[in-house]
């Protein structure tokens, strides 16, 4: 496997966790999304390169990711709703 192929299968997996982590701390869904978009566009603004967009992705979708986690240590997630 490639390593751009290993990033891209990366990138997919931390979009989809960031919209399970959006959905699941009762969040509008692709909140995370929405800000990845806005730090890429502020990245190419800056003119980063391939490689560092790539992280920024990467790197503010794992913040939304990681920041539910600490919530779940911590007891503040909503309780879920009874269906």
């Amino acid at each position: 496997m490639s390593h751009l192929s290993a990033r891209f299968r990366l990138a997919e997996l931390v979009a989809m966790l960031s919209i399970a982590t959006d959905l699941g701390t009762g969040h509008p869904m692709e909140r995370a999304l929405r800000a990845c978009l806005f730090a890429l566009r502020l990245g190419d603004a800056f003119g980063c390169d391939e490689t560092t967009l790539a992280d920024i992705y990467c790197v503010t979708l794992l913040r939304f990711a990681s920041c539910a986690a600490l919530l779940a240590q911590l007891g503040l997630l909503p309780a879920p709703q009874a269906a």
